[in-house]
């Protein structure tokens, strides 16, 4: 307003006023159409909790934990947390089983009984019985040898998962990573432009250093800082989304450090 004043009373030219009215007109296009992206969101999110569309809450503040101190640890667990690998080592110990019950099936099963047995002329018999199994001359070879087979092939199943796994987290890792540090830059430099930069431009117009207009060219600096730090916390919790689905487990604030806690009013 100060500037439009200035410039009505010719101690400024339009082109001082052109840039702040573009850069106004910019923000109400980007304002406008964040109004229209959240009233979807909203929909969206009201049709998922069975709500009516106009019901309206409050959103817990997101608290994105941080990477472990050890991120190989997240790795190292994968064997333990994720239900395809846990499957796989079930089916390898059950055909590790099928071996041992394999080899102990070379040796004949002996079995030691006996009978008796009378007919109609009084004639009785009795006697010793034997049973035996007959994997004598190829002592259960076959079998033996498809139980292994099956054993290789689980343990190969098994390992070729595990290095899909293990590259899949590794991946989401990094992206976590990258993320997290974008937010955190992001939110030192808005952190920076509202404690240290307005406050020495406003203490520079004050003493006359500077005018009206470069503050609020610093000013209008915010708006577009905020929609970077928004950007960057979606960033974020995308990345820890697939990094959770490549683990296999949440990755609560309480398992790690946390974040240092957001400003409500972002």
């Amino acid at each position: 307003a100060q500037v439009r004043s200035a410039t009505s009373a010719g101690n400024l030219g339009l082109p001082a006023l052109a840039p702040l009215l573009s850069a106004k007109a910019s923000a109400q296009r980007s304002l406008a159409t964040l109004h229209v992206r959240e009233l979807k969101d909203w929909q969206a999110l009201d049709a998922l909790l069975g709500m009516v569309p106009s019901a309206r809450f409050r959103i817990a503040q997101p608290d994105l934990p941080q990477l472990p101190s050890k991120p190989g640890s997240l790795i190292a667990e994968l064997p333990s947390h994720r239900p395809d690998l846990i499957a796989l080592q079930l089916g390898y110990r059950s055909s590790e089983d099928a071996v041992r019950a394999a080899i102990l099936g070379q040796f004949p099963a002996l079995a030691l009984g006996g009978s008796w047995t009378s007919d109609t002329s009084d004639v009785r018999s009795a006697g010793p019985n034997v049973t035996f199994d007959l994997p004598i001359f190829n002592r259960n070879q076959g079998p033996i040898a498809e139980a292994e087979a099956q054993r290789k092939a689980a343990a190969a199943a098994f390992l070729a998962t595990q290095a899909n796994a293990i590259a899949q987290s590794e991946e989401a890792l990094a992206g976590y990573e990258g993320a997290l540090h974008e937010l955190n830059g992001t939110e030192e430099a808005l952190r920076q432009l509202e404690h240290v930069v307005v406050p020495t431009e406003v203490r520079t117009v004050a003493a006359g250093e500077a005018d009206q207009l470069a503050l609020n060219a610093v000013l209008l600096q915010r708006p577009a800082l905020a929609e970077t730090w928004l950007t960057a916390l979606g960033h974020a919790q995308s990345a820890l989304g697939a990094l959770e689905d490549a683990v296999q487990r949440p990755l609560e604030p309480g398992d790690v450090p946390p974040l240092s806690a957001k400003d409500e009013g972002r």
